[in-house]
């Protein structure tokens, strides 16, 4: 009888431990990323990355003179640089504060190893 006890509370804790670090890891990856990528979506509706890029030889404004064509080209190629350059540090930003996510259940136990062996 004890032991079919051990056997279920033992099941039970690898399935609590399971359903943790597929919480952990697996539902915040998605979680979070879509909401990096939404972000970004909402950051594309001020810079128009894409529509700017497909647009970069066509004059500003539809001024279809001399000047016309080389301010455009010039105000998309800094709007270009500018999100780009924005679109980078937000990703980076993102990226790192996933990494130390992903790092901490690492670290935890690490440490807690480190402290018990003493």
């Amino acid at each position: 009888m004890q032991t079919n006890l051990f056997v279920y509370l033992f099941s039970k804790g690898i399935q609590a431990i399971e359903r943790f670090l597929f919480h952990w890891y697996i539902l915040v990856f998605y979680t979070y990323w879509g909401y990096v990528a939404r972000s970004m979506a909402a950051l594309d509706r001020y810079f128009a990355f894409k529509v700017t890029l497909l647009n970069i030889f066509n004059p500003l404004y539809q001024d279809y003179t001399l000047l016309g064509y080389v301010l455009g080209i010039f105000f998309r190629l800094l709007r270009l640089f500018v999100g780009s350059i924005v679109y980078s540090i937000v990703l980076i930003i993102a990226l790192i504060f996933y990494l130390v996510w992903v790092s901490i259940l690492p670290i935890l136990i690490i440490r807690a190893l480190s402290v018990n062996s003493i």
